[in-house]
């Protein structure tokens, strides 16, 4: 009687041989035998006559083998009509087989055929394996009459055992009512009396009365079945000889004795054993393959946060002539007229016209309340700063001492839309006809460059038939454009011009996908005039009301702005010089000669320059006393090393469609989200990638801090994100796939302070600093002022 072990189902072909040819011999007439675990020859090839390269049919031959067995090909050939002999033999251990060679995705092995006595090789043959079913088990005198069972799959018991005793088939262990047979093939299939049903699955004893559903049943005398996707995961079959498979996935085995496998997931089946790497090579072809259409949908879905027209007022037409500067009339939903002073941040019900200049004099000339200080931005708006608590606001505290708020005014709000409102109605203005562009798809790029920079500024110092409406018509394509052609005509040349291939823009650093300046811009000699065109299309776009596939970086927004830059700016472009900068400021470096000058190294194409920073400054030792201007001049030059030239050029193909005056009222953030727009944000998924250092995800102040964003409007959320990150802006993966200074880094909230202190903000790291308010409420108000109210770094 035989051992009892596993085995395996394999389909084999054997491909082609290549044989030693001695010089001076003769072509043999060649075949092949295999040969299963030492057992007498079954099965051998065609004979392919006068041949030293024979080429086999592509005939597979089905074979049982032991799981722990060998696999013989013995080359023979035909020395006259009536005796074969020998020319070698090759070995394939089973073992050896690879898992990914499956059935439907066979693999080819070359074996060397060595002589039986003396090992000298004979040549190669080439064969093509596949596992073609699950491993089972049997028991018995010959494992050859269960060569085809079907091993149990779809159950989580372990796979069935097949007992045979004295060659015959028993029914013991089996549910009442339930027989197994044979087929004239040898397979084993149970038949279920109860159901008159036959099934390749062996029953559990458990399953018995479930039986009656009839379900997965399946004709042997055909060998047909019909594989369902069974969302049952109490019967689903996680792991194979091979190990566990990915979360997900199951094995089954269909009617012929196939192992394939089940992607619950995506409703999916394969013969191909899953694994890390493939599901990774897999998911990253389809990312690649959907990105740039999840990019255009998601492209052609940003707003500006808002989706109303804002109706404002500042020469309300009802006799009293206009209003004075800074006012302006708005209706609350009730339809009562308020009034806005803008420069205070302050609404109130009387009209400003009827009661003067008195109520803002008496203000002005009211002493601040103790610890409170005026001070100016670095582009001239006035804030306040109570030391008493350590907080900063751009509303006046004398306001309330004037006299008490009517809390049914509406309360002065940072409005996005209302300097939206006055970019629209001021510079805007529709003009009447429209500015053809005929495009092909695959030269985009330069049509579209041909098209706008063959306008040329007319007296008034702007191209104006740039701002007519744009009609653009794709070469080939007969769609009308009624405004979703431009928008997607901006779409794709945006992705086209700020492509860092083009050499013209480059990302911030490795992680940071925010673009700038590429400074080697210049190996196209005609990259002055290429910036003059993204300036206008980057004009274009915010004068149709459009918007562009990727953002700059906020320093570059900041020099769009003309605003100074300032060290912390830095660290967003380069945070490993950032530190070392503000190393120098906050060490002493007079003892330690570190022989540095008002002077920079630069690299051009491996050609060293040394810049001055200052007139004479290769010259001027770097000293305590002198450092922070040392580091300002530094600061400044990383940052605007080598692109001027491309920036000033940048700024004149903008100027040519829209004046400086008309994104002035906007700060670098908001005119990132003028730009680029914002999508929807869930915030289930935000706070499902989120991650928390001393605080816990069941902390009081977390909870209030969700519950909080769930109460934000969609622009709300958008600043907390820019507060956070640095960028409204998400990656195509979503909240999952946020980058930081050293890689993936996902929205972080961590405590620190106390309940006085204002929240702040990380954004190289994605961390907000969340101090531990003692209500709902004050975490709200304070979250609000944080991300609405402050300007720069370093605020608490």
């Amino acid at each position: 009687m035989a051992a009892e072990g596993n085995f395996r189902q394999l389909r084999l072909i054997v491909m082609q041989a290549e044989l030693t040819h001695r010089p001076g011999a003769a072509a043999p007439d060649v075949y092949a035998e295999i040969i299963v675990d030492d057992k007498p020859c079954e099965h051998k090839t065609p004979t392919r006559k006068r041949t030293f390269l024979p080429r086999f049919d592509d005939t597979p031959f089905s074979l049982v083998v032991s799981a722990e067995g060998s696999l013989k090909v013995v080359i023979k050939y035909k020395a006259w009509l009536s005796k074969s002999s020998t020319i070698g033999q090759a070995v394939l251990d089973v073992r050896d087989i690879p898992a990914g060679a499956t059935e439907g995705h066979h693999m080819d092995l070359r074996l060397n055929i060595k002589d039986t006595d003396s090992g000298e090789s004979k040549g190669t043959v080439t064969l093509r394996v596949g596992l073609a079913g699950q491993s089972f088990r049997t028991a018995g005198p010959d494992a050859s009459t269960v060569a085809a069972t079907p091993a149990a799959v779809g159950s989580a018991v372990a796979l069935p055992q097949t007992s045979l005793v004295n060659g015959q088939i028993t029914s013991e262990g089996l549910p009442p009512g339930w027989e197994a047979r044979q087929d004239g093939r040898g397979r084993l299939y149970y038949v279920d009396h109860n159901t008159r049903t036959t099934h390749w699955t062996r029953p559990a004893v458990a399953a018995s009365a479930a039986a009656a559903t009839g379900n997965g049943t399946t004709n042997p005398g055909n060998g047909t079945t019909n594989p369902s996707l069974d969302e049952s995961t109490t019967s689903r079959v996680t792991r194979d000889e091979y190990g566990e498979l990915p979360e997900g996935w199951e094995v089954r085995q269909d009617a012929r004795g196939r192992v394939y496998y089940v992607d619950h997931s995506s409703r999916t089946t394969t013969w191909q054993r899953p694994n890390t790497q493939t599901m990774a090579l897999q998911a990253q072809f389809n990312q690649g393959r959907n990105a740039l259409a999840e990019a255009a949908q998601a492209h052609g879905q940003r707003t500006l946060g808002f989706s109303s027209t804002v109706s404002q007022q500042t020469d309300p037409h009802d006799g009293l002539g206009p209003l004075p500067p800074g006012w302006e009339q708005r209706v609350n939903p009730a339809g009562r007229a308020y009034y806005v002073y803008h420069p205070a941040r302050h609404t109130q019900w009387q009209d400003p016209r009827q009661q003067g200049s008195g109520m803002m004099a008496s203000v002005a000339a009211t002493p601040l309340p103790a610890g409170w200080e005026i001070r100016v931005t670095s582009d001239g708006r006035q804030y306040f700063v109570d030391h008493n608590t350590r907080v900063t606001t751009f509303k006046d505290p004398r306001l309330s001492l004037i006299g008490k708020v009517d809390p049914s005014i509406p309360q002065y709000q940072r409005e996005f839309k209302n300097k939206v409102w006055c970019l629209k109605t001021y510079y805007c203005p529709q003009v009447t006809g429209q500015f053809k562009m005929l495009i092909r798809r695959e030269s985009i790029f330069q049509d579209s460059f041909d098209c706008i920079m063959s306008e040329h500024p007319d007296e008034t110092g702007y191209a104006n038939t740039l701002k007519r409406r744009l009609y653009i018509t794709f070469e080939g394509e007969d769609g009308l454009d009624y405004g979703g052609v431009a928008r997607e005509w901006f779409f794709l040349i945006s992705h086209e011009m700020l492509n860092p291939m083009y050499c013209l823009f480059e990302y911030a650093t490795s992680n940071n996908y925010q673009l700038q300046i590429n400074p080697k811009s210049s190996v196209n000699p005609e990259h002055l005039q290429y910036f003059k065109f993204v300036g206008r299309v980057v004009a274009l776009a915010i004068y149709h009301g459009k918007f562009i596939d990727n953002g700059f970086t906020l320093p570059f927004y900041k020099l769009m702005l003309h605003k100074n830059l300032v060290l912390k700016d830095l660290e967003s472009l380069d945070p490993e010089f950032y530190k070392n900068l503000q190393w120098l400021l906050d060490t002493e470096i007079d003892e330690l000669y570190l022989g540095m000058t008002f002077s920079a190294d630069s690299n051009d194409f491996g050609k060293v320059e040394e810049i001055e920073l200052k007139p004479g400054g290769k010259d001027i030792e770097v000293t305590d006393e002198n450092k922070a201007e040392y580091v300002e001049l530094m600061a400044n030059w990383r940052m605007k090393r080598g692109v001027q030239a491309q920036t000033d050029a940048f700024m004149q193909g903008f100027h040519q469609i829209l004046p400086q005056e008309a994104i002035q009222m906007f700060d670098e953030r908001e005119l990132e989200l003028l730009l680029v727009g914002l999508a929807e944000f869930d915030v289930e998924l935000w706070e499902k990638h989120s991650i928390y250092r001393t605080f816990t995800k069941k902390s009081k102040q977390v909870v209030w801090f969700w519950e909080v964003v769930r109460s934000f409007d969609n622009e709300q959320r958008a600043r907390l994100l820019q507060f956070v990150t640095g960028s409204c802006r998400l990656p195509v993966g979503g909240f999952a796939e946020l980058q930081g200074s050293n890689g993936p880094q996902p929205f972080c909230i961590d405590k620190f302070g106390n309940h006085n202190s204002l929240p702040r903000s990380h954004t190289c790291f994605n961390r907000l600093d969340l101090p531990p308010y003692k209500t709902k409420a004050e975490l709200k108000e304070k979250l609000i002022l944080a991300i609405e109210e402050t300007e720069g770094f370093g605020l608490e």
